[in-house]
């Protein structure tokens, strides 16, 4: 099996990266993660890395639906979250495909209200929590529908 053609890295390396990759990858049993699935190295800007496995057939799916190359399907997938809240935010204040707009609150008094620094565009309830329990690390108790009524 050819391994050069399932790894992918985020962006270009320089010579020392490279060696810091090769380093991390010797360390781990990579090879056993290869059969069944791409590994895609995200180089951070703070000099950090993140090594994310995606299963083939995942890959091979999203690759064949949008006709891309299989390094774009998995960034696709790694970002599909945050794409399609900027699609859904579009349609929303675009005022079509009847998107809604909700905001975690973060806390709740009954005279004030602490909202997230966020908001999150859905057709439904159950559809913005999903995206909330992908998007948003903090604590909230209970999501507004800002168009409408409070849940």
């Amino acid at each position: 099996m050819d391994f050069s053609k399932k790894i992918f890295v985020s962006r270009d390396v320089t010579d020392h990266e490279v060696y810091l990759v090769k380093e991390i990858l010797h360390s781990i049993d990579f090879e056993s993660y290869l059969s069944e699935s791409f590994l895609y190295i995200d180089m951070r800007k703070d000099g950090g890395l993140e090594i994310i496995s995606v299963d083939n057939e995942q890959v091979f799916l999203a690759s064949k639906e949008l006709r891309v190359s299989n390094k774009m399907a998995i960034e696709y997938l790694r970002y599909q979250t945050k794409i399609e809240q900027s699609i859904n935010s579009v349609l929303y204040w675009a005022g079509i495909n009847n998107m809604k707009k909700f905001v975690p609150v973060k806390e709740d008094d009954g005279n004030n209200k602490e909202y997230a620094d966020m908001n999150v565009y859905a057709h439904s309830m159950p559809e913005a929590l999903r995206y909330l329990d992908e998007l948003y690390r903090g604590d909230f108790v209970y999501i507004e529908d800002v168009d409408e009524e409070i849940w």
